[in-house]
């Protein structure tokens, strides 16, 4: 487990000074990884940010399964939630990716993401890949 917290102050002076938006944030961030046995890890990440464009909390969950003992083939789950307080908007971001090694020079991926603004058109992407290298 991890907990952290940043406070970053600044001031900004000279020609324009009254025009830049205050630059100042603070972030206070706790990471919890679990792992119940060589294959399988859990992630979570969360990070409360208070600044000017964005407030709110931003949330993470990743798991890396790994169902071969040589890790043939990794599963990874992302949730992430974007707040920005300036417009009191909120974005959802979804990610979906596999990837079945082959071996150490070929692998076959799929990857699925999705971005959910409240304000805007959903985005979807999919993409399967095969990379081989010589």
């Amino acid at each position: 487990m991890t907990v952290s917290a940043r406070d970053v102050s600044a001031d900004v002076t000279g020609a324009g000074a009254d025009d830049v938006p205050d630059p100042s944030n603070s972030s206070q961030e706790l990471i919890v990884i679990y792992q119940p046995g060589d294959q399988l890890t859990i992630e979570v990440d969360l990070e409360w940010l208070d600044s000017f464009a964005g407030s709110g909390l931003d949330q993470q969950l990743r798991f890396d399964w790994l169902p071969f003992r040589d890790g043939s083939l990794d599963v990874l789950v992302d949730l992430q939630r974007l707040v920005n307080g300036t417009f009191d908007e909120t974005t959802d971001r979804y990610l979906f990716l596999t990837r079945w090694n082959m071996n150490p020079r070929a692998y076959i991926e799929f990857n699925w993401s999705q971005q959910v603004p409240d304000e805007a058109d959903r985005a979807t992407l999919v993409t399967l890949s095969l990379n081989v290298e010589w």
